[in-house]
């Protein structure tokens, strides 16, 4: 399924090398979402993998941008015990123009 949001850049991080074909790179998106007169701040974490690691470059912290991503879930098992993980996969990152009124 494919989600969107939209907010602020507020960390980026490096690319981790997982493997020899695999590499990551995670980020942190601020969302104020307003109910009622009062502010909620959420920090969501995202990450981009192979190829599109590199597409984070073009974009700096405080800037605001859309994240089109999909849900990921993963189930392992570790020392005969079973686990789970969902992940956010972003697969495209676009600039948010402010809007200018003129008086």
């Amino acid at each position: 399924m494919n989600y969107e949001l939209s907010g602020k850049l507020v960390e980026k991080f490096d690319i981790q090398k997982i493997g020899e074909n695999f590499q990551k790179r995670e980020f942190i998106l601020e969302i104020v979402d307003s109910r009622n007169g009062t502010d909620y701040t959420d920090y969501i974490k995202f990450q981009l993998v192979k190829d599109k690691c590199s597409v984070l470059d073009n974009f700096g912290i405080n800037e605001d941008i859309k994240v089109n991503f999909n849900i990921r879930g993963r189930k392992y098992e570790k020392e005969g015990r079973l686990n789970y993980f969902t992940s956010l996969e972003a697969w495209k990152l676009e600039k948010l123009v402010a809007l200018r009124m003129d008086n």
